[in-house]
């Protein structure tokens, strides 16, 4: 059996694999009607890790929708209310949520501006449910939570004040002239070098 599975391997010819390639690559254009994708440059892979990659992408693409609270809840965590719990137990259910989370390859990054309790709300009632492709489990690839990265007004603020380095406020103020910065401030916690990483 083992011989008949390298045969078969074995014809499977680079020809095989260029229209593989380029049936799936047609296939993600017309479901981004047109669009490109990121990996269309000269400096392409083998095509064995283009393929791979372009099956990983195509499934991803067409992944049914859920959150990541639905997929915790698969794999049996259940976190309470943040108004049930004094702070003590919020710290503990908090670590808990963050632990789930890297066991999903789901980071968190940018998190000293908020207390515990902040966190968890954010977490609990935003990050969480915010819609996601289902394929958190099945792709090598990590998510990162950008906790100052979804795009809100109050999130830039947080970025600007709390991490944002002086060039980054300097091209900041050059760019938007009008935009008053808010001025620099310390971190007001210590988490994000505890958190876990990939």
């Amino acid at each position: 059996m083992q011989e008949e599975e390298e045969g078969e391997t074995d014809e499977f010819t680079e020809e095989d694999l260029d229209s593989r390639i380029e049936n799936l690559r047609e296939h993600i254009r017309r479901s981004r009607e047109g669009a490109p994708f990121a990996d269309e440059s000269e400096d392409s892979p083998s095509p064995e890790t283009e393929l791979r990659y372009l099956e990983q992408l195509k499934e991803w693409e067409e992944a049914p929708l859920t959150t990541w609270t639905q997929e915790l809840w698969v794999k049996g965590y259940e976190f309470p209310e943040p108004a049930t719990l004094d702070e003590s137990s919020l710290s503990r259910e908090l670590q808990r949520l963050i632990d789930a989370l890297a066991a999903s390859n789901i980071y968190l990054e940018y998190t000293n501006h908020l207390s515990d309790r902040a966190l968890y709300e954010h977490l609990l009632h935003k990050t969480l449910e915010e819609p996601v492709e289902q394929t958190v489990d099945t792709t090598p690839a990590a998510w990162h939570v950008d906790l100052t990265g979804a795009g809100s007004e109050q999130d830039l603020d947080a970025w600007l004040r709390y991490y944002a380095g002086d060039d980054e406020r300097t091209y900041w103020q050059e760019s938007f002239p009008d935009r008053v910065l808010p001025p620099k401030e310390i971190r007001p916690y210590d988490r994000d070098q505890h958190l876990p990483r990939p």
